[in-house]
């Protein structure tokens, strides 16, 4: 009868002891991958040795040995679920210690310390139905944010408040660019642009020949620029947005590109697991 009441004894520290490591959210490790899993949406390459990045479920992660170690949490942006923090879809760093992140459930926070820890922006106009897409900034004080339904937002003042530009449409942007805050071209569905030319007043739909959506834009000079997006789709303009042409010979049909980046005259497509695609002729192959 004792060796039984000890047995209930022990029985039951053990269930409580579980239940209490339960409730005490200890924080959990990647064993496999390292450092982390989580799909990243955003890299930032500083230097040689500092690399920045940001992903789902709320995921930050840097390097400042050049991968050597990595420092991570996943503790960014408006919580989606008990101890999960929405999916972050890109950020701008201003220097190594100053920037902002974006992303579901309409999150954007801002960090001071090199992404040790990020406080949520209060005066956010996003509510938590809307992704945010993109982030673009145009010099350290001008910048805007790309979001769902339509949704484009616009700071003055370096990212501490925001104020939300009528586009007149209510589907997705899913990317923004602006060389000077007067001209601002956003991307959204059905192979569709949109460009207004007074700062977001007056806007004027421009199809680029396709019917895909556009996942990334870039441009590398005030007049020449690309988009990519599903379906093989990469298109560029040689006059800042007003006409788009084909730019996808040599891709394979039936890829989805998700970003588009230059190095030099170099442009590169990513996005599609087995491959990347770069070309050195302005997207004429």
């Amino acid at each position: 009868m004792l060796r039984n009441k000890s047995f209930i004894t022990s029985l039951m520290f053990i269930l409580f002891s579980c239940f209490v490591f339960g409730q005490s959210y200890q924080d959990w490790k990647w064993v496999h991958p390292t450092p982390q899993g989580n799909t990243l949406r955003y890299v930032k390459r500083f230097d040689a040795n500092t690399w920045y990045g940001v992903g789902l479920a709320g995921t930050f992660l840097k390097t400042t040995d050049g991968g050597a170690t990595f420092f991570y949490h996943h503790n960014v942006g408006r919580m989606i679920a008990a101890r999960q923090h929405a999916n972050l879809m890109d950020a701008h760093f201003f220097d190594k210690q100053n920037g902002i992140v974006v992303g579901s459930t309409g999150s954007i926070a801002r960090t001071t310390d090199g992404g040790v820890t990020f406080d949520t922006l209060a005066a956010n106009p996003l509510t938590t139905s809307n992704t945010a897409y993109k982030i673009y900034f145009v010099d350290n004080n001008l910048g805007f944010i790309s979001a769902s339904s339509g949704i484009l937002l616009k700071t003055t003042d370096g990212g501490a408040t925001w104020a939300t530009v009528a586009t007149g449409v209510t589907s997705a942007l899913y990317d923004v660019w602006s060389p000077d805050g007067t001209l601002i071209i956003v991307a959204t569905t059905s192979g569709n642009t949109r460009r207004s030319t007074d700062g977001g007043v007056t806007w004027t739909a421009v199809n680029t020949g396709a019917t895909s959506t556009i996942n990334r834009m870039v441009f590398t000079s005030s007049t020449t620029g690309f988009v990519a997006g599903s379906s093989s789709y990469c298109r560029v303009t040689t006059d800042a947005g007003l006409t788009w042409a084909a730019a996808n010979t040599g891709i394979p049909t039936g890829l989805t590109f998700y970003d588009i980046d230059n190095v030099g005259s170099t442009i590169y497509l990513t996005g599609y697991s087995y491959s990347i695609f770069k070309s050195t002729d302005n997207g004429a192959t």
